[in-house]
């Protein structure tokens, strides 16, 4: 049993200015805390975003195939359930309604959502999983998908709009200049192409090889981002060359992006779920979820003396109550969800599979989280295994000390384990005295 926090210090931005303050929880309001930093508020990969009134919503995902969430600029907020498992298939705009199409698994699919309800819309013409879909000159066209076909709609009926010029998938499509633009995929990596409503020509070779990377259009240029072969990539295109313009905050692919007041934003990803940046032409700045803002909140700020730049700046960084105390939290390890790939993420020049547990990380002074190894049915973490934390110092007696202001924490193999364990984690303010 935990003791719930009454008082934290937190990290307050006033100017070019950072000042620890001290914020006290009003008497009764069970005083509990946490943050959440640079999160989505699920697993996000594979699944599909677009802006719709000034609103970022991001749809479906490997894991979480149903979930429908809009970003309000402060929050992320639970909007619908989707009509199907949706992932791997694509989702536009058209005439001020969010159309989704297709999917791995459910690839001739069709719905719109008229801001109340999902509608059945149409039976697409083929299968379609792993292409893109825009809207251009008022019809959708959904293009590719391991094949060449591309589609449109008016609105009432499909018609074949023309023949890609390669396979086309796990790429990338945009509008630009009144145009078509394919970019990348799987089979042409480097390809760019463009079609101007009859016919399709090579635009550029790519400056990467753009594989389940993004493509947007920002101030008349486009711009690529990530990818599973270059995952920090960041290049955009005048309309005649490629130039760098950034090395992006983390690895991204199969992620999303999205263009909100001038900035992009990218979204998730595969090994990054929970991940949310924005780019302002300048430099990348992580996104702060303050879902659980509530009246203990707006009490804490009030009581406190903050100017208003303050408290702008504390929203992003303390959300009170959302019913979490500091307890253990437990986690079965699963061998299968171990990645099926490896990475060099920790810079000693070794390969590691990776498995991830998505974390309330706190954002306290000195924050803290301890992974200790315990048994379960005779499944014990395997000696074989290797396994370590990110950001984490590992203690004789097995466990890990992990000063992190990641949302997410991984492990990592060198040899992929193949039976069960649990893990538990508990967050500790260590400024504060709290019993358990």
């Amino acid at each position: 049993m935990s003791e719930k926090l009454s008082k934290m210090i937190l990290p307050i931005k006033s100017g070019n200015t950072t000042t620890n303050k001290e914020f006290e929880f009003p008497s009764g309001s069970g005083g509990s805390a946490v943050v959440y930093d640079d999160t989505l508020p699920y697993g996000f990969y594979k699944g599909s975003a677009v802006v719709l009134n000034d609103e970022i919503h991001i749809l479906g995902s490997n894991g979480s195939k149903t979930k429908h969430y809009k970003w309000t600029g402060t929050s992320w907020v639970s909007v619908s359930t989707l009509p199907y498992n949706f992932y791997g298939g694509s989702a536009v705009v058209f005439n001020g309604e969010i159309h989704i199409l297709g999917g791995v698994t459910n690839e001739t699919s069709h719905y719109k959502w008229n801001g109340s309800s999902w509608v059945s819309v149409s039976t697409l013409p083929d299968d379609f999983g792993n292409g893109s879909a825009v809207v251009f000159n008022n019809e959708i066209h959904i293009l590719g998908g391991v094949v060449t076909f591309h589609y449109k709609w008016d609105g009432t009926s499909w018609t074949e709009a023309s023949t890609l010029p390669d396979e086309f998938y796990n790429g990338s499509a945009v509008i630009f200049n009144n145009e078509i633009y394919i970019l990348g995929g799987d089979i042409n990596e480097t390809k760019h192409y463009k079609w101007n409503g009859s016919s399709w020509t090579e635009a550029s070779t790519l400056p990467y090889s753009l594989v389940s990377g993004s493509a947007i259009v920002l101030d008349d240029e486009i711009h690529i981002l990530g990818g599973s072969n270059n995952r920090t990539a960041h290049y955009k295109w005048n309309g005649s060359s490629w130039i760098e313009a950034s090395t992006l905050p983390y690895n991204f692919y199969q992620g999303s992006a999205v263009v909100l007041n001038g900035e992009i934003h990218i979204l998730g990803g595969y090994g990054y779920t929970t991940k949310h940046y924005r780019w302002n032409d300048a430099s990348w700045t992580n996104e702060f979820n303050i879902h659980n803002l509530d009246d203990r909140y707006v009490s804490i700020a009030a009581n406190q003396g903050l100017t208003d730049e303050e408290k702008a700046n504390a929203r992003s960084n303390i959300g009170a109550g959302d019913g979490k105390s500091l307890s253990w939290n437990s986690w079965t390890v699963m061998a299968s969800d171990w990645s099926s790939e490896t990475v060099n993420d920790l810079g000693d020049g070794n390969d590691y599979y990776y498995y991830e547990i998505e974390l309330l990380e706190i954002n306290a002074e000195s924050p803290r989280i301890e992974l200790i190894p315990i048994s379960s049915s005779g499944n014990t973490i395997p000696t074989a295994a290797e396994v370590s934390a990110f950001n984490c110092i590992t203690k004789p007696n097995g466990w890990a000390v992990c000063d992190s202001t990641n949302m997410t924490l991984t492990l990592y193999a060198k040899t992929k384990p193949t039976t069960n364990f649990r893990i538990s984690i508990q967050g500790v303010y260590i400024s504060y005295e709290i019993s358990f």
